[in-house]
């Protein structure tokens, strides 16, 4: 009966130690009202008999990656399961052995330092389903070389990326509307940026976004017709080879504009009377075309992305 009261929790954050007895019984019992729960804060369970009393290895509580507990071996590869809805802040905190991590779409939020000083992360794979990339994410992966950062994420938090150093390319969506202090700061190997924001002036800058990015060599690509806007933009104009070579989200014609004549388009490559073009098609990034991508253009179309 306790556990039915916990129902309409999303987020858990407080400290190590000072969880309620009860909610603690209801984890540990599979509760239903954990399916619901999305976001787990630093550690929230640490010190406590529920987590003591688990193996080592990747701890779930509920459907959130909780934390990884012991000894990690070398050359770790980690698939989380199928249906996980978050990874918790500092779950892999400093986990230097992790090489590879595979996210399932199901998960829709990453905690801050979920990956933080992870040095032999190589790569990684954000699903479409992420909403924001929190602070310090990815803070000291200096051997991450490539990530996508998906079409719907909205924000990038504080020292997401900063120090990954042997990252050399970065796509930012159309959809991102903040981008946190020193986000990318310290990303001394960057080469090209491409940046699908249609006006940099409606995005909220933290100090320092791209403090000691090599602006003089590294490629800002945008949208073509905004490159005035990126050379005016603050921040944004510190770059020196700003280049306007992208094609518009949406612009699924391709007449330079994106309105209901691309939904008609996109609608008739889906059935097939017209060849599919995947660049253009693929709206939601997923690499397929159907349905889902029509739901994604019209939420661009409307500005919900």
């Amino acid at each position: 009966a306790g556990a039915l009261g916990y129902s309409g929790v999303d987020a858990i954050v407080t400290t190590a130690g000072s969880v309620a007895p009860t909610l603690l019984l209801a984890i540990s019992a599979g509760a239903v009202f954990m399916g619901a729960v999305t976001y787990i804060g630093n550690a929230a369970f640490d010190g406590t008999p529920w987590f003591n009393n688990k193996p080592d290895g990747l701890v779930y509580a509920g459907l959130v990656a909780y934390k990884y507990k012991g000894t990690m071996p070398d050359g770790t590869s980690i698939t989380l399961k199928d249906g996980t809805k978050g990874i918790a802040e500092s779950c892999f905190y400093q986990q230097k052995r992790l090489t590879v991590i595979t996210i399932p779409n199901s998960v829709v939020s990453i905690g801050d330092q979920a990956f933080y000083g992870c040095s032999n992360l190589t790569t990684i794979a954000i699903p479409n389903s992420v909403n924001s990339i929190g602070n310090k994410t990815f803070y000291n992966c200096y051997n991450l070389t490539s990530v996508a950062i998906p079409n719907f994420v909205k924000s990038i938090g504080d020292y997401a990326f900063y120090n990954c150093s042997k990252l050399t390319k970065i796509t930012i969506p159309r959809s991102v509307t903040s981008i946190g202090y020193n986000a990318f700061s310290d990303c001394t190997g960057l080469t090209d940026i491409f940046c699908y924001i249609k006006d940099p002036n409606r995005v909220t800058l933290g100090g320092a976004v791209f403090f000691v990015v090599p602006k003089q060599t590294c490629r800002l690509h945008v949208i073509r017709g905004t490159k005035g806007l990126f050379q005016n933009a603050e921040q944004w104009k510190d770059f020196k080879n700003i280049i306007d070579d992208l094609e518009a989200p949406g612009d699924v014609n391709g007449d330079g504009k994106v309105n209901v004549s691309d939904v008609t388009t996109l609608v008739n490559m889906i059935l097939g009377v017209i060849p599919k073009d995947g660049a253009r098609a693929d709206i939601n990034g997923d690499g397929k075309v159907n349905v889902s991508d029509v739901t994604a253009l019209i939420n661009i179309i409307l500005g919900v992305i």
